[in-house]
């Protein structure tokens, strides 16, 4: 696990493919936005299945949305 820290509109990318900006920060927690292709699935850690992650291949699995909808909320002058 890689631990960073980050401050309000730095990036991080993973594999050029996904953007990570910190939207929003403060001493209780912070605002994240990402910028990631369709075909990624993200989701909360609360809302996994409690026997973790699903074993169906990606691409079979169900969307629920867009990681790029997120992204798009969060405003570029907002960071």
């Amino acid at each position: 696990m890689l631990v960073l820290k980050r401050r309000k509109g730095e990036e991080i990318w993973i594999n050029d493919e996904i953007r990570i900006v910190i939207a929003q920060a403060s001493d209780k927690g912070c605002t994240i936005a990402i910028d990631a292709p369709a075909h990624y699935r993200i989701r909360r850690a609360e809302l996994m299945p409690l026997d973790g992650p699903p074993s169906m291949p990606l691409e079979s699995q169900p969307r629920h949305g867009r990681a790029t909808e997120l992204a798009s909320s969060c405003h570029e002058h907002d960071y």
